[in-house]
């Protein structure tokens, strides 16, 4: 009976004892666990609180929510307008951009210009400003993939040349058409030629930007 006693008592204490490592287990757990919570949940409030501090350093530097903008300000947009215009037209071909080749360029380069000018100097919303840069320069793209890719549509887009003078005669329906004299054109050949007398064109077209192109006799 007392090793019967014995055996059972020390069952017993066994199992409290394994009982009581599953409770410390188990606080242990929930300890870490809620731990984790908490650091995740400060980490959060850190965050949020860091991204508060530099929504309000941006409003303060750019002057976001300020009726009249101070000269470093205004400072601070041309500098922030101008690197977000490199990268607008990097974004639409540089070489095309300054170039100019069509009308849909000079339009680009009109719009675009006033459009960023006035987020610098506060007369429109700043980033909306920025945001309707890139849409002018998405819709340049745009334009520009389909003149490529679809040549029916690229005289359309582009503006076609005009023949103004062709084996050394002048092209008089095409002269009126383009409202260009014949002093417009021995303006523009003196100065891309050098040279005065019309006779000595061989052809003269009106390109689609705008510039008077001359083909001289051999």
């Amino acid at each position: 009976m007392t090793l019967l006693y014995l055996v059972r008592s020390s069952r017993e204490s066994r199992s409290q004892m394994s009982k009581n490592e599953q409770l410390v287990s188990c606080q242990t757990f929930l300890n870490t666990f809620f731990g984790k919570i908490d650091l995740i949940y400060s980490s959060r409030l850190k965050i949020r609180s860091m991204i508060n501090s530099l929504r309000d350093l941006i409003n303060t530097s750019l002057g976001l929510n300020t009726p009249q903008l101070n000269a470093w300000q205004m400072g601070l947009r041309a500098a922030v307008i101008y690197i977000a215009a490199l990268i607008m037209v990097r974004m639409a071909g540089d070489r095309r951009f300054i170039g100019k080749y069509a009308a849909f360029d000079v339009i680009l380069s009109i719009i675009f210009g006033s459009t960023l000018s006035r987020a610098i100097n506060g007369t429109s919303a700043f980033f909306e400003s920025i945001f309707a840069g890139f849409v002018l320069v998405a819709m340049h793209w745009l334009f520009s993939a389909i003149a490529f890719h679809h040549r029916r549509y690229e005289s359309y887009i582009k503006g076609r040349a005009m023949v103004l003078i062709d084996n050394g005669q002048l092209c008089s329906q095409n002269m009126k058409y383009c409202h260009i004299t014949r002093q417009d054109l021995t303006c523009a050949l003196r100065l891309k030629c050098q040279i005065a007398e019309l006779e000595r064109v061989e052809r003269a077209c009106l390109e689609s930007n705008g510039d008077i192109s001359f083909s001289l006799k051999n």
